[in-house]
């Protein structure tokens, strides 16, 4: 529980080479989500940060009856006075102190399948999911980093870490810097203003991280009194969805080169990579052009009944499905989840996409955030894209609601919305926006404001919002309105 630190970065050396299991976890959970995570590791040693202590020592009394051992507990933060007060803990440095070079031996693998991490999942769908990493894919997915994102191009790798190490833990460019002999630098927060100015001082190559941080340097630029031109080329690679094609212009216009990606933890971050070719933000985003590197062995859309792949027309919807050897062991203790994500010997992604006439693929939406109306699937992201365009807009997200009464089982479009500080909408005014860009199907028939439910990794909780949607069913327009 560290934030991204160099502390964290050489625990994914340290622990693998002690013969230990790593699982970083996001130092914002919940108290309850992670009560129910440390129950399912059981661990032997807690790192922490100093702002985490008093909800970890607060979880480890309430497990004392179900845990063997209480686990020993490593003060990383050098600004912590807490150590000395605190039963079985040490400070990092302490630890590295009692270890002696000369006689050190690593302890390796007694098979590259044996697990080297776990990670979590963000949660998104419910509870978070731990997934475990071998050695054996771990060390493969970071010659896959190297190969797909062209690291051997430059003759000095220099890595700013603007992504959270705790999400698939770093995409493979945890082992990917340091097999190339390069740099890693880390920022205390990135919204501090020191992006651009970390990039100059320490000659930065590439970045990697969620697409606002796009945002945060183009903010960042704009607090410049002068605009800012970098002074070589950084690679910047980004996974989520992007922000508009404005904000990557004028990223790419300071020097930039934006790398758009898919994956997802199961797969060990993502291997599937969109380059932004031409400058032509609009183009390319639209085309999603598929790039992978050859160890992974296979990529497709198939029918998941059929296991067969659908036609490329740009119109059939399949799931989105991996097979390779850079992709998860399992879901940690839960044999029965596993083995149905890898159903007919694919990993099934839970994500619905079409497949066009050259090959491209371009997704549509989740499987369980599919809208289901009179026997068509309805994509909720993209009228979420549309309800983004709306100048009052904040956030958006589109969930099914059940017809009442019908016995087809139809669902029609339910949107919930946070509009910007300032502004106020009316549901009218929304349906009456999207009745002009969207087909009257995808046409969200009812409109609530208010906070989202967001979990502690930043992603809007669906599920909740799905149930949310059921009770307000038979609500009139005037009840749209709520706060989470």
């Amino acid at each position: 529980m560290v934030p991204s630190t160099p502390e964290l970065y050489e625990l994914h050396f340290g622990v693998a080479m002690a013969g230990g299991v790593l699982s970083t976890l996001n130092p914002s959970l919940d108290i309850i989500t992670l009560s129910t995570i440390l129950e399912e590791l059981m661990p032997k040693c807690i790192f922490l940060d100093h702002q985490n202590i008093e909800p970890v020592v607060e979880i480890l009394n309430h497990l004392n009856d179900k845990l063997v051992k209480t686990p020993l507990l490593v003060l990383v933060s050098i600004s912590s006075t807490c150590a000395s007060t605190l039963p079985n803990s040490l400070y990092y440095n302490e630890i590295l102190d009692m270890g002696r070079f000369d006689d050190f031996e690593p302890i390796m693998p007694y098979n590259e399948c044996d697990p080297i991490l776990v990670t979590y999942t963000s949660g998104s769908t419910g509870h978070p999911k731990g997934v475990a990493y071998s050695h054996r894919a771990a060390y493969l997915n970071a010659l896959g980093e190297i190969l797909r994102s062209d690291l051997r191009e430059q003759s000095k790798v220099v890595f700013l870490w603007t992504a959270d190490l705790f999400r698939a833990n770093g995409w493979g460019f945890t082992w990917a810097i340091a097999a190339l002999g390069g740099t890693n630098v880390f920022l205390s927060n990135t919204n501090d203003g020191n992006v651009l100015y970390s990039i100059s001082l320490y000659k930065v190559t590439h970045l990697s991280g969620h697409p606002s941080i796009l945002s945060t340097i183009v903010e960042e630029n704009h607090r410049n009194a002068s605009e800012y031109v970098l002074p070589h080329k950084v690679y910047a690679h980004v996974a989520g969805v992007m922000p508009p094609c404005d904000t990557i212009n004028k990223v790419e216009n300071m020097g930039f080169e934006v790398v758009h990606r898919y994956g997802m933890t199961e797969i060990l971050g993502p291997p599937v990579i969109n380059k932004l070719w031409n400058n032509n933000c609009a183009k390319a985003l639209n085309s999603n052009v598929n790039i992978m590197d050859h160890l992974m062995e296979e990529f497709d859309v198939k029918d998941p009944n059929t296991m067969k792949s659908v036609p490329c027309d740009g119109k059939t919807l399949g799931e989105v499905m991996f097979k390779g050897n850079a992709l998860m062991m399992g879901y940690l203790k839960a044999p029965t989840m596993t083995k149905k994500v890898f159903k007919g010997g694919w990993f099934h992604t839970g994500d619905l996409a079409v497949r066009h006439q050259d090959g491209r693929l371009q997704l549509k939406d989740r499987v369980i955030d599919a809208i289901v109306s009179k026997g068509e699937s309805i994509s909720s992201l993209e009228i979420e894209a549309v309800l983004l365009t709306h100048p009052k807009v904040l956030q958006a997200a589109v969930v099914a609601m059940p017809v009442d009464h019908d016995s087809n089982n139809d669902e029609v479009p339910c949107a919930f919305l946070k509009l910007k500080i300032g502004f106020d909408a009316s549901e009218g005014e929304i349906i009456q926006y999207c009745s002009e860009k969207l087909p009257i199907q995808m046409i969200p028939k009812v409109v609530v404001f208010g906070n989202l439910a967001i979990s502690s990794t930043g992603k809007v909780q669906k599920f909740i919002l799905r149930e949310l949607a059921k009770s307000l069913n038979n609500q009139p327009a005037s009840l749209h309105d709520f706060n989470s």
